[in-house]
Order: structure tokens, then sequence, then C-alpha cells
């Protein structure tokens, strides 16, 4: 229900002259009374749909995922990869890297001290097969999935001529 406000103009000439308008909806009068940074603040049902995505996209795919379902970022069109970035770092949301760490990935230092094995060694045992990576988005800090007990017994009986550098060969 509109209310209506009645103003009394006063002009430099002196007249007075009354206008009548309807008053804006309550909600528009709560608009009203926030500050500009309150304005822009992003809702926390977005924060929540990032913390959400975070489990399984990276920032540049939260940022395409937000603006094709209708996610606003406030003033600005559309997200980018920057403001997902700042929205995270704001509100200490967990990284995707953490949040897979937690879930048991391993690093790259981790898989070899596991193993018994130097760092190199885990390029090469993943690119023969024994091992599998994790797939990142843009990071060249690989993560790799935890081997089984069989998978680390296997990978011990690799015969050592097979575990390193091939033998010189002299002509």
């Amino acid at each position: 229900m509109h209310s209506f406000v009645k103003l009394n103009l006063s002009w430099i000439a002196g007249a007075v002259k009354p206008e009548f308008y309807t008053s804006p909806p309550a909600e528009y009068l709560d608009a009203l009374q926030l500050s500009a940074g309150q304005l822009r603040k992003t809702p926390a049902s977005t924060v929540k749909e990032i913390d959400r995505l975070l489990e399984h996209h990276g920032l540049e795919e939260i940022a395409r995922l937000l603006n094709q379902n209708g996610f606003k970022p406030g003033e600005v069109a559309a997200f980018t990869r920057g403001m997902v970035a700042h929205i995270c770092q704001v509100y200490t949301l967990k990284s995707r890297r953490e949040r897979e760490l937690a879930r048991g990935f391993l690093t790259r230092a981790e898989v070899a001290a596991l193993l018994n094995i130097k760092e190199y060694r885990v390029t090469k045992l993943l690119n023969q097969g024994y091992l599998r990576k994790h797939a990142t988005t843009g990071s060249s800090r690989e993560l790799y999935e935890s081997p089984t007990k069989r998978e680390i017994k296997l990978i011990a009986a690799i015969p050592s001529s097979k575990r390193g550098r091939p033998p010189k060969l002299f002509s």
C-alpha cells in the first residue's frame, strides 16, 4: 500500500507550492537507508554458491558458472576470476587445493616420501601409468591420488633398471 508525501516547495521569488507524491514501497525505503558499501556487498547466497562450487571447480570456471546462472556481482556486469578470488579472500573460504588436500590427495613430495623415492621419479611413475594425477585447474602444483597398498607393492617390485635411468651403452 502506498502513502502520499506532501512537499512544500519554496521558490526564490517567495512562492510556496505544495506538491504531492506517492511514497515508494517499503523495500525501496530500506535500500535507501543502506550505505554504498552495504549495497555493493556480495549477497550471502552468492558466497554460499561460490563455496559450494569450490569443491569441484577452479576460479575461472566458477566465474563462468555464476554468470551463466544469473548471479550478479553488484555494479559490474559479470563476475571475473579476480572477483571470485577476492570474495574467497574476504570471506576466508578454503581454496580448492586446501579442500583437495583435506580429501586425501597428495603433493609430489608426499608421494615421493610415501614411496621412498626421489621427487623426479614421481613424474616417471606417472608417465608409466603406476600413479594417477588429479586434474588441477591452471596450477603447476599437481596433486596425486594416494596409491593403494597393492600399488605401493607393485612400484616397490619394479626392477631397479626400470626404476632409474637406463644404463649407458658404450659402442
